[in-house]
Formats: structure tokens, sequence, C-alpha cells
């Protein structure tokens, strides 16, 4: 596999794992990258998949973060979002 590919594993899996208190999930993390590398065959992709996310997942919620940020990702504004959109579902709710 190439190295953006892995890249994009590492990051995807990162991202995932942060927006659900530390846990990455394989499925969520395969599909991120299916949906970026469209000639890659999932059969192809997910050992490195299930090898990244169990890495990620070892990781205290703070290292990920700290390794998102230093990747160049925005740690806070994916939270903030993942707030918001949590605040708007409960808002919903209470309306009905």
């Amino acid at each position: 596999m190439d190295d953006e590919t892995e890249e994009k594993i590492w990051m995807h899996a990162l991202r995932n794992a942060i927006l659900h208190d530390g846990e990455a999930n394989v499925d969520a993390v395969l599909g991120g990258v299916m949906s970026e590398n469209e000639g890659l065959d999932p059969k192809d992709a997910i050992e490195n998949v299930k090898e990244v996310v169990e890495e990620i997942n070892e990781l205290p919620l703070e290292v990920q973060e700290e390794e998102a940020s230093e990747a160049g990702r925005l740690v806070k504004k994916l939270k903030k979002k993942k707030l918001k959109g949590f605040r708007r579902y409960r808002v919903r709710e209470k309306v009905r």
C-alpha cells in the first residue's frame, strides 16, 4: 500500500477516534478511506485499517488529539461540530 493511502487511513482513524471518545471503528474508517480512493479494493485495505485502528485505539484520547493537531487537523473544530449537531438534535427532540 502506498504512503498516501496509509496516511489517509491514519487520519481517518484519528478523526473517528476523536469523534467517538477515543475509539475508532474499523468499518467507519474503511468507509472514509474508500470514499477518497475509488480504485482501492476494500480487501486490499482492510488489514491495514484494522492495524491502524488497533494502534490508534490503544492511545489515550489526549495523545490522539495531539497527533491530530500535529498533523494539521483542527480537533477543536471537530469537537465543536459534533457538539453543535448534538445540540440541534436535542432541541428538535424537545420541540416534538
